[in-house]
C-alpha cells in the first residue's frame, strides 16, 4: 500500500489535485502504526522482570483495524461499568439515510449533527410521550449515539446506531429520588410513525439550512477556497465512495466488482421493527435485557466498531483486493473486489473530519444532565458499583 500510496499522491500532484491534510495525516499515520522503526516504548515488568518493546500506534479515528479495535473495547467497557444503569433494559435504533443525504452528512459536519439531533429528539419523544400518558412526572430519556461511517462493502455509509434506554427516568421536583419506568411494548406502526417524522423533519431543516440535495445538488457544488486545500477532491472521493465507484484508474466511472451477485433467488423478507419511508429506513428490533451486561457489552462493540476488519481483506494473485461481506447481500455477493488505488480512495473518503464527535451522549446520560449522577452507576477504586 505504501508505494500505491505515493502513487496516488504523485499523480494527484500532475494535475494540481491535493488530498486534504486531515485525509494525509491519517493515511501517513496508518502507514507508520505498530512499525518499530517509527518508534516504540520499553515496558518492564518488576514481577517476572521481563522487558520488551511496544512500536507506537497511529491512534487514528477513521480505518486503522488495531486502534479502533481497541477504541472499541475500551468505549465498551466505559459505557457498560461508568454510563448505562444495571436496573435499565436498552434497545437499539439504527436510522440509515437516502444516497444524497449520506452524502451530505458524510462531508458536512453541520448536516450530520442536525440530522443526529432531530432522530435524538423524536425518539426521546416517543419513549417521554409515552410515560407521560401513564401519569409519570418529567420524564427523562437517555441515548448513547454512535456514527458510522462505513457498510461491510467499504462504501462510505453514513448512518446512526443509537442505544437508548428502553424506558424513562421520571422524578418530582423537591424529592430526590429518581423512578424509572420501562416502556411497555414498541410495535411496527410506532416505527413507521417515527421514520416518517424524522423523514420529514430531516428535509425541513436541511431546506433550510440550504443543504437539501433536492434543492441544491451538492456533488455538483462550488466549494471554493484554495484548490490544495483539497476540498473539491475530497467532495469526488466522498461521492465516489457513497455510490461504491471508482473514481480514478481503469475502472473510473464503474461499480466495484461483486463475487456472486445475482446468485440469490429467493425474495428479500423486512424484519421485525423495521420500516422504510422514501430512503429513510429505520430498525429498532435489537433489545438487552437489564442485567445482562455481556450482551449489552456486545452490543456497544458492534455499534463502535472499526471501519475495517483485517480478516477480512486479501490480496489476489492479480494484484487487486477482495474484502469478504460480512453478510450476503440480497443480490447474493458474498465479495466485492477492487484495484489497489480504489482502496485508497475509499479509505481517505471514511476518514472524519477531525474534532468532530462520533459518539455523543443525550438525556439524562448527557455530561451536563441534572439527573445524570442519580442514574449512572458509580465505581469505586476497587471497581465495585
Amino acid at each position: 500500500m505504501q508505494s500505491e500510496w505515493a502513487t496516488t499522491q504523485a499523480q494527484l500532484a500532475a494535475n494540481e489535485r491535493y488530498v486534504p491534510q486531515f485525509c494525509r495525516r491519517e493515511l501517513d499515520a496508518f502507514l507508520r502504526c505498530g512499525i518499530l522503526a517509527h518508534g516504540f516504548a520499553r515496558v518492564w515488568c518488576q514481577a517476572c522482570r521481563h522487558d520488551d518493546v511496544v512500536a507506537f500506534s497511529c491512534k487514528g479515528r477513521g480505518f486503522c483495524p488495531s486502534c479502533g479495535g481497541r477504541r472499541m473495547a475500551a468505549t465498551a467497557a466505559h459505557l457498560v461499568d461508568h454510563v448505562i444503569p444495571d436496573a435499565a433494559p436498552v434497545r437499539q435504533w439504527v436510522l440509515s439515510l437516502p444516497y444524497r443525504v449520506r452524502f451530505v452528512c458524510a462531508h458536512d459536519p453541520a448536516a450530520l449533527a442536525a440530522v443526529r439531533r432531530i432522530l435524538v429528539r423524536a425518539v426521546s419523544g416517543y419513549y417521554e410521550r409515552a410515560a407521560a400518558r401513564l401519569g409519570k412526572p418529567r420524564p427523562r430519556a437517555g441515548a448513547v449515539a454512535f456514527v458510522q461511517r462505513f457498510d461491510s462493502g467499504l462504501r462510505l455509509n453514513v448512518h446512526f446506531h443509537v442505544i437508548w434506554l428502553d424506558g424513562v427516568y421520571s422524578h418530582e421536583p423537591g424529592r430526590g429520588g429518581v423512578e424509572w419506568c420501562g416502556h411497555a411494548q414498541v410495535t411496527d406502526a410506532d416505527v413507521a410513525l417515527l421514520v416518517r417524522r424524522v423523514r420529514d423533519r430531516v428535509r425541513r431543516k436541511l431546506r433550510q439550512m440550504g443543504k437539501w440535495p433536492e434543492d441544491r445538488d451538492a456533488a455538483d457544488a462550488d466549494v471554493g477556497g484554495d484548490p490544495s486545500d483539497g476540498e473539491q477532491l475530497l467532495l469526488e472521493l466522498d461521492a465516489a465512495a457513497v455510490q461504491g465507484v471508482a473514481l480514478s484508474g481503469v475502472r473510473a466511472g464503474q461499480r466495484d466488482v461483486r463475487v456472486g451477485r445475482g446468485t440469490r433467488d429467493e425474495p428479500f423478507v423486512k424484519g421485525p421493527l423495521c420500516a422504510d419511508f422514501d430512503g429513510f429506513s429505520l430498525h429498532g428490533a435489537v433489545r438487552v435485557a437489564a442485567g445482562d451486561r455481556k450482551r449489552l457489552e456486545h452490543l456497544f462493540r458492534y455499534a463502535g466498531r472499526p471501519a475495517i476488519a483485517e480478516s477480512r481483506l486479501s490480496l489476489l494473485p492479480d494484484g487487486r483486493v477482495a474484502y469478504s461481506l460480512k453478510k450476503t447481500w440480497r443480490d447474493g455477493s458474498t465479495h466485492v473486489v477492487m484495484e489497489p488505488q480504489v482502496l485508497i480512495e475509499r479509505l481517505l473518503a471514511l476518514v472524519p473530519r477531525p474534532r468532530k464527535h462520533l459518539v455523543t451522549y443525550h438525556g439524562v446520560l448527557a455530561p451536563g444532565a441534572s439527573l445524570r449522577h442519580r442514574v449512572v452507576p458509580r465505581v469505586d477504586e476497587d471497581g465495585q458499583q
